[in-house]
């Protein structure tokens, strides 16, 4: 009897329910100039070698013809290896690369073939394009710095002989732009992007659509593979979003994540469990689980539940049950997965570049996620 006098007593909550869910759903805030990422992704040099390796292995050969006075030559080249590094110019990178093929001559009389190799050095331009509710991250040869070629023990340089003009010239016009890899999907989009070389490799910096939540600092490149870091409060945030978007589940309850803290792999989630019915009622309880890696994903797994705090009139549900039909978690993963590149088989300039998640682990200050890159080129054959 008692419990039901101060349930009649208790206010309504609606006005509050209202307030939280018009915050979580409202468009967030114009993007400074100098913004700050909600999540950041490192990606060292061997594995934007493996990616830019294959891709330009894929483009096939740098054909065409150079006249030398009454001897026609027809060079075969093509991209055998390639290696990545920090440009001489703010916002530029530097490609060697190594080629290999043949030249075929015609002239005087005669016709000869001759096995040849050769030598680029690009200076090359990093950049983000929207693309698919996320960004393309693409590498574009912009100038040749360096360009050699060699063929029966004598070498050719770009300022010497017009066999090293001739490679400079089909270097910019047949390399295509090189996407390294896509970051956000239509489930996590993002709003703008900002990518860099550093000492080590490259830092992707991400501005997704959450109302809060920065990274306090950036990760590292890695010596392999790449490395990703979320703010815990942007994950909450674009959860937040995603639940008062699905609305309730059973018994009208709309299960909210406030608030994630991290340690290992273990992590605590704070749930606003709200009931928009009548007067309405709130209650907060702590998800104890586990963070993994599970079938290439991101997977949240509860383990247990516990109450902290409730509104006057709420009355008992079981926690872990709204968790499971309400999908929170994976709300949640999702917003971690907004950090990560693609984590599919793509084909990227004719490469198939496999995106693969090996561990994820909570930070004081970041959820980081390591991975690594799998790039496959499909080789052009040469003409004989």
């Amino acid at each position: 009897m008692t419990l039901l006098l101060l349930a009649a007593c208790a206010k309504s909550v609606l006005p509050l329910f209202e307030s939280h869910r018009a915050a979580a759903l409202a468009a967030p805030a114009e993007l400074p100039r100098n913004w700050k990422p909600h999540a950041a992704v490192a990606v060292g040099w061997q594995a934007v070698d493996e990616v830019v390796d294959a891709a330009l292995v894929a483009q096939g050969e740098l054909g065409g013809a150079v006249q030398l006075g009454p001897i026609k030559i027809e060079p075969e080249l093509r991209v055998v290896s390639a290696k990545v590094r920090d440009g001489a110019c703010d916002g530029c990178l530097r490609v060697d690369a190594t080629l290999d093929g043949t030249l075929h001559g015609s002239g005087l009389g005669g016709k000869w073939t001759a096995p040849a190799s050769g030598s680029l050095a690009l200076e090359a331009t990093l950049s983000s394009v929207p693309a698919d509710a996320g960004f393309d991250l693409v590498v574009t040869p912009v100038r040749v710095l360096q360009a050699k070629v060699e063929a029966g023990g004598r070498q050719v340089a770009l300022d010497t002989a017009p066999l090293g003009t001739w490679l400079a010239n089909q270097a910019l016009a047949q390399l295509s732009p090189i996407p390294l890899a896509h970051v956000g999907d239509r489930d996590a989009p993002l709003r703008a992007v900002r990518v860099d070389a550093v000492g080590e490799g490259l830092v992707v910096e991400l501005a997704t659509s959450a109302h809060t939540g920065a990274l306090a600092s950036l990760p590292r490149p890695p010596a392999k593979g790449w490395t990703a870091w979320l703010a815990p409060d942007a994950a909450v945030d674009l959860g937040r979003t995603a639940a008062f978007d699905q609305g309730p589940v059973s018994h009208d309850v709309v299960p909210v994540p406030e608030s994630l803290d991290l340690d290992g792999d273990a992590f605590r989630l704070v749930l606003r469990l709200w009931r928009p019915v009548g007067k309405g009622w709130w209650r907060d309880v702590a998800v104890n689980g586990t963070l993994a890696i599970s079938k290439g994903k991101v997977s949240l797994r509860a383990t247990s539940a516990e109450e902290v705090a409730q509104s006057r009139g709420a009355v008992l549900v079981d926690p872990l049950a709204a968790i499971a039909e309400g999908a929170i978690l994976d709300a949640v993963e999702v917003a971690i997965t907004t950090s990560l590149p693609a984590s599919t088989d793509t084909h990227l300039a004719g490469t198939q570049v496999k995106v693969e998640l090996d561990a994820i682990t909570g930070r004081p200050d970041a959820i980081e996620v390591q991975g690594s890159l799998v790039a496959k080129a499909h080789r052009a054959t040469l003409r004989r």
